[in-house]
């Protein structure tokens, strides 16, 4: 996940940045504050959309195949 957000959000935003004429450095500042926590809020989001689902399914099946 945070792969996705820095290659698609991040780079854009640098080379956007850099076209613009900002200095190296500030726009890999900027980069970095903004997919610092756009990757926590995706992370909490992809945690509660996929990974619970699937736990209470797997426990769901375990179950269904022990009994």
């Amino acid at each position: 996940m945070q792969s996705l957000v820095i290659y698609t959000v991040g780079i854009k935003l640098y080379m956007q940045m850099a076209d613009t004429g900002n200095n190296t450095a500030t726009s890999g500042f900027v980069a970095f504050i903004v997919c610092l926590p756009l990757t926590a809020l995706l992370s909490e989001v992809f945690y509660r959309v996929v990974d619970i689902p699937s736990i209470v399914v797997a426990r769901a099946f375990w179950t269904f195949m022990t009994t």
